[in-house]
């Protein structure tokens, strides 16, 4: 398949960046509470609904990326090839998950040995070995944060084995496939509300996200008349649908906290994703372009990194700081400690990609045949 007749979402990048941003100041300020009241409580306690949003898009982007590859890849090719989808899986996700593996079972046990630090629990790896993490983590405490982190991606690579045997065999039946993943994903969630569970490491309850971002692959890649109807969308309608669709992101989940109706956040959500990647890449009537953002989509590209790194970082101040008996009882330390971890983190992931995730790039390309 010729290179040209690739279609680029160079603005995916720069939304990536923004979305990370409520998952990390939920991480850090996690691991900086320390009782279970007061403003650090609260802001956690209010972040994480804001998380929640941020992952329903990223599973979102996850499959509206991979339905993209996968449809055009069928178009030229009248095939799929599951074994290199899952190499390119592999090499893109492997390299820095083994770091953060590698911290969670050997480096930080030997920190805490070495510094005299107060003791932590040791950590099964049968799960991961499993690929089950995210179904067996029970261990919620701040100093281990990398470990929620590490789940969360097993849950990807959950869904890409899933979704790779879709695209393989069942390619030509993609839209009742995503649709029958939405209502999977809202009969898990509700499953969940009616026995006060959390969903948050459940991989079958961003079924929602995962079918809609699906769907709007199709859309693209047939060109669909909802895309034309879209890039027709005045300035002013844009602009209302960004309002609203930003709202319904940032307070979704606490809005409708505890209720029935917050099945209907990742729906909306999703559909606002959705939205976006087409408005970004069609859209005539607005000139904000995340793909003009060059700090956004540099920050996006580095975006898989950051999420890992982030959670490294920020369990190393905190060693830093508890082996200092430093006590974290003033504002500006806080504001200091978010904004350190964020450069640090950024200077790390840019080491990472530039000398990991950027030279393996290129062998994994040689595993794109479209």
């Amino acid at each position: 398949m010729p290179r040209n007749k690739r279609l680029h979402f160079k603005d995916i990048d720069g939304l990536r960046a923004i979305a990370f941003l409520p998952i990390y100041i939920f991480c850090i300020l996690k691991l900086i509470q320390t009782q279970e009241e007061g403003m650090i409580y609260e802001a956690v306690n209010l972040i994480r609904y804001t998380a929640l949003s941020s992952m329903d898009f990223f599973f979102v982007i996850a499959a509206f990326l991979a339905t993209s590859n996968g449809l055009r890849e069928h178009k030229y090719l009248q095939s799929f090839s599951f074994k290199d989808f899952l190499i390119r899986r592999v090499i893109r996700l492997f390299p820095i998950l083994f770091i953060g593996l590698l911290f969670a079972f050997l480096i930080h046990p030997w920190l805490v040995k070495v510094l005299a630090l107060r003791p932590i629990l040791e950590h099964s790896s049968e799960y991961y070995l499993f690929l089950i993490p995210n179904y067996m983590i029970s261990n919620t405490q701040n100093q281990y944060i990398y470990l929620a982190v590490i789940a969360s991606i097993y849950m990807f690579i959950q869904y890409y084995l899933v979704w790779g045997i879709v695209m393989k065999y069942l390619i030509k039946q993609i839209v009742p496939i995503s649709i029958i993943f939405i209502i999977a994903g809202i009969i898990d969630r509700g499953i969940h509300y009616y026995l006060g569970t959390d969903y948050f490491f459940d991989t079958m309850a961003y079924g929602i996200p995962i079918g809609i971002g699906a769907i709007v692959a199709n859309w693209i890649r047939n060109e669909s008349s909802i895309i034309n109807k879209i890039k027709t969308f005045s300035k002013n309608v844009n602009l209302g649908l960004y309002v609203v669709g930003s709202i319904i992101f940032v307070f979704g989940y606490l809005l409708f906290s505890n209720t029935i109706l917050m099945l209907l956040v990742p729906f909306l959500i999703s559909i606002f994703v959705g939205y976006i990647i087409i408005e970004q890449t069609f859209g005539k009537s607005l000139s904000t372009k995340m793909r003009k953002k060059k700090v956004l989509t540099h920050l996006g590209r580095i975006n898989y990194g950051m999420v890992i790194y982030q959670s490294i970082i920020g369990v190393l101040i905190m060693i830093i700081i508890e082996s200092l008996d430093y006590k974290l009882d003033s504002a500006y330390a806080i504001l200091g400690i978010t904004l350190a971890g964020y450069i640090a983190t950024w200077v790390v992931s840019d080491l990472s990609y530039n000398l990991i995730e950027k030279p393996l790039a290129r062998i994994k390309s040689d595993f794109k045949k479209a």
